[in-house]
């Protein structure tokens, strides 16, 4: 009879096997426990730009699809210096006091009061997307998606929603109600 006092090598590793085994499970079962997942039916949305986005997240909702409106918030309250950094071209002048940007594809204005810094986008890109709808979608659609405007005139044939603190203005046909321009503004005059 062996009376040595102590652990054996093996009673050591059948210890530590036991001990990460368990740690193992405990870890597996609390990056698993809230399994809220939902399988997403596999449809996809074709974007603006041919790109096709599919539905994510718990809600199941569409991606977003590449070139969004949104990538033209931040330019909202640049200088004219900070704005051409951030462009990275040179921009030609139009009427009352804008630029034309050809490669962005924008044109922008500035603040009525100063001069100084930029109130209003006007892009020219057809193929920017609207939260998955173009210029050249119905007026109607982008009714659905983005609400009922704050402010519409029939006649000029624009319709103006609120959009995360700004200002998206979406000119239309009136005969036909095909949306042909959008401007993102931070304010309405």
């Amino acid at each position: 009879m062996n009376n040595q006092k102590g652990f054996s090598v093996l009673e050591v590793i059948v210890l530590a096997a036991i001990i990460l085994a368990i740690g193992g499970g405990v870890y597996y079962w609390q990056t698993n426990k809230s399994s809220n997942q939902t399988a997403c039916t596999m449809e996809a949305k074709i974007c603006p730009n041919g790109t096709a986005v599919g539905r994510t997240g718990p809600s199941c909702e569409f991606a977003e699809c590449p070139n969004s409106f949104e990538k033209y918030f931040p330019l909202i309250g640049l200088t004219r210096e900070q704005l051409i950094a951030t462009l990275g071209e040179q921009p030609n002048p139009i009427d009352e006091g804008g630029l034309e940007f050809i490669k962005a594809n924008i044109r922008v204005w500035f603040d009525q009061k100063e001069h100084k810094t930029v109130e209003q986008v006007l892009i020219w890109d057809k193929t920017v997307s609207y939260k998955g709808l173009g210029i050249g979608n119905n007026i109607s659609e982008f009714k659905k998606i983005f609400g009922q405007p704050t402010i519409e005139d029939v006649n000029s044939a624009y319709a103006n929603f609120d959009y995360k603190g700004l200002i998206l203005n979406v000119y239309y046909k009136p005969e036909t109600g095909e949306t042909t321009g959008a401007y993102v503004l931070s304010v309405w005059y």
